[in-house]
């Protein structure tokens, strides 16, 4: 039976607990408004917890008025009365139940700050480094201290937040209360003057003038009694540390100290005094500007973590192999791969890379004794092993912690380079409880025997990527746990045969759910296995890419639920296979297709069967495509997205009308013409977005009489040379609109009353226009068009239009009366920009009336000359001007002719090339 983890109480619910036991009366509750807001602030002192919440809410029963609740709130927890402290009895009592080890890990975390979060692997290595955890035969004492974290979070004394860890306020208080004859944390706000021998301390400031090693009023014997018994000193505030001297006096007293962290500090070294500290077992300087340690770090000769992570280290010290008790080293892979005799670090649990070379104490041998290793490893440089004796040194098959294994050969090697690859990989047979297997650039002509499942029989994923030389792929099929497979790079792969599905009682990739094949040049058959086999039963992924010569792909199972295929050589899309009905079994649901140029119908495969779940389909760049299924896309009853692009449209086809997103994009055709889109636009009474481009017979939009668009709300058309009309009375929910390239439109024919005045070309954009009855919509208009004043017939209309562009308009060198007498319509507009009109000469005249305007920006007119005489309105909050240089000028400060018209703007921005103001 799966677990159920409790969560914390929400605020509400904390407040709903508190207010049900402090007032005597339910409806009391809501009587006192300010109470309650007090209340609530207190609930979030008991931080989700519902013990604590039951105790405060018994406690604040016996008070009366907002003075005593206020005083509970303002109050630290354990300043708090006795009766008060039920709070604190129910978490000390939740205390007292922990085993003895628990309670000893919990008390060290009064050493951060309240609300401070602290990462779990940080946490149980401090734990380890002052032997808090005790290892077993059975389990290491990572393990051992991860378990004992996960208690504390199942018993909510931690809980999680934001990639960390915290601590609610008032379990943050129990830790302090437990642990106050050991524990203490300082700061700039509280110094530390300690009347005790204290054995752990952390630091919560940026500035270090208080600490002891720098107070004056100490007298040496104080200092060195401070820091010598110290077994912790944590500087969690981001501390500055300035000079080695501060940090060689410290390391000098710091004679028993088995945790410091210095992570986040801002400290670019450290002194070789450092080395003295022989009894440290943690190290951090994580995210610091360390970029070399001193070679006496290597003394450390108990040292078992070493953070080193967000720092850029060249590299580290040559002697690390002295610190045989290093268990974590966490730096840049790339810096620990170089790592000289690392062999003899037998206790490391993690090693991320290893880099084989031919120099002593680089080799693939060093690995023999690293049997700890956990998680990942990846071992580069392959070509310097030269025997499979050799490459069987690094005894893979006895570590068996591993989980993912990556073996790496150089790149761009000849033929000749590659003749020890094959008894190489043969050598570097991995343990079988191995779940992951990447091999790069491997150079042999075969595959390993132990490729198979009885030596991975616990595999889950292969990345076989740039093997160049296999002429063959592996026998993969009978790996019974094998869910992820990718095939990259196999450029001698001329057909998948059989041996690819494996045999025995276990073939066929039976649980495989992802397939990934791509860059197989010299692939060009991958025919149908045998018939009445079962193969790829729970394939949900398939990806094929750039495959140009392969031709044909054999049939999948029903159980695909995403297929994507660009650049092959594909004449017809891969069928389904299986027993049953395909139609109501099939759980396709996304179809990418692109670059596949052979490609000629979609009449025959997948598209032949009713696909019930697809929902997205798109076709790119497809250019011998002439047939779609007989009915089209209509019996996709799911389908809301389509994309057909750089592809020649049949003469009808018909759509579902689920379909929310369309995106036509027809190569040249003379097939293409506007019956076939009307056609396809019937009953398309779902569609929100419609994007048409490069449609050179479209005349009208909607492009037919049956076309219902009713639900249309965003509509793009591009370079439709013939376009003339757009129907704007059947968009009824039209909130976006882009235009462009379409020199015939008019807005006369578009059912918008125009007076044709004007002979020049305009290019704008113009948004927020048209007010529904559920508010302000977004309306994108790009346009370009000659002879028709399409700018002042949509003026009339757009009062409600809230943002406008007007930008690259190189005609424009002036506004017609009747434009600017229209511009008084625009009181909703907020925000103004005219840009990149290199000839025009004036502002509108009416700038003053439009009293909503907050944002004007004028860029790249060179040619304007002065504000209105009205100068702006008083709403305008915020003026740029940037390459005008006239108008520049005479809106200087200091004595420019229009500063009077604009000096009330509280914010201004102003840039010119060729002066400054």
């Amino acid at each position: 039976m799966e677990a159920y983890v409790l969560e914390e109480l929400t605020e509400d619910d904390s407040w709903s607990l508190i207010s049900s036991h402090s007032f005597r009366e339910a409806s009391c509750s809501g009587t006192n408004p300010r109470m309650e807001e007090i209340g609530r602030k207190i609930a979030k002192k008991v931080s989700g917890l519902p013990y604590g919440a039951t105790a405060m809410g018994r406690y604040l029963r016996s008070k009366h008025g907002e003075s005593s609740w206020r005083e509970v709130l303002e109050a630290e927890t354990w300043e708090m009365p006795p009766a008060a402290n039920d709070v604190l009895s129910a978490l000390k009592r939740s205390y007292d139940n922990l085993p003895p080890q628990l309670k000893l890990c919990f008390a060290y975390c009064a050493l951060f700050p309240k609300g401070y979060g602290f990462r779990k692997d940080t946490l149980i290595h401090m734990w380890m480094a002052q032997s808090l955890i005790q290892s077993t035969e059975s389990k290491r004492s990572e393990d051992m201290a991860e378990e004992c974290f996960d208690d504390l979070v199942c018993r909510l004394f931690f809980r999680y937040s934001r990639g960390n860890y915290v601590m609610h306020d008032s379990v943050h208080d129990l830790a302090r209360w437990v642990s106050l004859d050991e524990y203490f944390r300082a700061g700039e706000d509280s110094p530390l003057h300690i009347s005790k021998p204290i054995r752990h301390l952390s630091w919560c400031s940026e500035s270090i003038t208080n600490l002891p090693v720098l107070e004056d009023n100490n007298t040496g014997g104080d200092v060195v009694n401070t820091l010598s018994n110290l077994r912790s000193l944590l500087f969690l505030g981001q501390s500055e540390f300035r000079s080695y001297r501060l940090l060689d006096t410290m390391f000098m007293m710091l004679s028993r100290i088995r945790v410091l962290d210095f992570s986040n500090c801002v400290i670019r070294g450290l002194p070789s005094s450092v080395g003295n500290l022989k009894h440290l077992r943690y190290l951090g300087l994580s995210n610091t500007r360390i970029q070399r340690l001193p070679e006496s770090v290597t003394r450390l000769c108990l040292l078992q973590t070493l953070q080193l992570e967000g720092c850029e280290l060249c590299r580290l010290p040559r002697r690390m192999r002295r610190l045989v008790k290093l268990r974590q080293l966490k730096a840049n892979p790339d810096v620990v791969a170089d790592i000289a005799k690392i062999g003899r670090l037998i206790d490391l649990q993690e090693l991320k890379a290893y880099n084989v070379g031919k120099k002593k104490g680089h080799g693939i041998a060093e690995l023999s004794a690293v049997n700890q290793l956990h998680g990942d490893l990846s071992i580069r440089n392959l070509q310097n092993v030269e025997k499979m004796g050799e490459s069987r040194k690094a005894r893979l098959d006895e570590k068996q912690k591993l989980k993912l294994l990556e073996l790496r050969w150089a790149g761009g090697r000849g033929a000749g380079e590659c003749d020890h690859d094959v008894e190489v990989l043969e050598g570097l047979r991995p343990h079988p409880n191995l779940r992951e297997l990447s091999v790069k650039y491997y150079g042999g002509t075969s595959s390993p025997s132990w490729m198979t499942d009885q030596y991975l029989p616990n595999m889950e994923t292969i990345r076989l990527h740039s093997c160049a030389r296999l002429t063959e792929l592996p026998c993969l099929g009978q790996l019974h746990l094998l869910r992820y497979l990718h095939i990259d790079g196999m450029s001698q792969v001329r057909q998948i045969n059989l041996q690819f599905y494996g045999t025995g009682e276990v073939a066929g990739f039976p649980l495989l759910e992802l397939l990934n094949i791509r860059r197989m040049p010299s692939l060009e058959e991958w025919p149908e296995p045998r018939r009445n086999s079962c193969y790829f039963p729970r394939l949900r992924k398939l990806q094929i890419d750039d495959c140009p010569n392969l031709r044909s792909l054999p049939s999948f199972p029903p159980t695909l639920e995403e297929v994507r295929i660009s650049r092959t050589g594909l004449l017809h899309l891969p069928g389904f296979h299986g027993c049953g009905d395909v139609t109501t079994n099939a759980s396709l649901s996304s179809l990418h297709v692109s670059e596949c140029r052979g490609l000629r119908s979609l009449s025959e495969g997948l598209l032949q069967h009713h696909l019930l779940a697809l929902k997205t389909a798109t076709f790119t760049d497809c250019g011998s495509l002439e047939f779609l299924p007989e009915e089209g896309f209509r019996t996709a009853i799911s389908l809301e997205s389509l994309i057909i692009t750089n592809c020649p449209l049949p003469r009808s086809f018909l759509l579902p009308s689920s379909l929310k997103h369309l995106k036509l994009q027809p190569c040249p055709n003379p097939n293409n013409n506007e019956d076939s889109l009307s056609t396809c636009f019937q009953n398309l009474t779902s569609l929100s977005f419609l994007d048409i481009k490069d449609c050179p017979n479209l005349s009208s939009f909607p492009p037919g009489p049956l076309c219902q668009l009713s639900a249309l709300e965003h509509l793009s058309l591009d370079n439709c040379q013939r376009l003339q009309s757009i129907g704007f009375q059947a968009l009824t929910s039209l909130e976006s609109l882009t235009i462009q390239d379409c020199p015939r439109l008019t807005m006369s024919h578009s059912l918008v009353e125009v007076n044709n005045s004007s002979d020049r070309r305009l290019a704008f954009n113009i948004a927020r226009w048209m007010r529904r009855r559920t508010g302000d919509d977004d309306l994108m208009l790009r346009h370009r068009v000659q002879n028709d004043s399409f700018f002042g017939g949509l003026l009339q209309h757009l009062t409600f239009l809230q943002f406008l562009k007007i930008c690259q308009c190189p005609q424009l060198e002036t506004f017609t009366d009747e434009e600017e007498d229209k511009w008084r319509n625009l009181t909703s507009l907020r925000i103004l920009h005219i840009v990149d009109c290199p000839n025009l000469e004036v502002l509108p005249a009416n700038l003053q009336s439009l009293c909503s305007l907050s944002t004007l920006y004028i860029a790249s007119c060179p040619r304007i000359h002065a504000f209105p005489p009205g100068g702006v309105g008083m709403s305008l909050a915020h003026l740029v001007i940037h390459e005008c240089p006239q108008l520049l000028q005479r809106c200087h400060p200091r004595g420019g002719d229009d500063w009077p018209l604009i000096a009330n703007v509280p914010r201004m921005s102003w840039k010119d090339s060729s002066m400054t103001l």
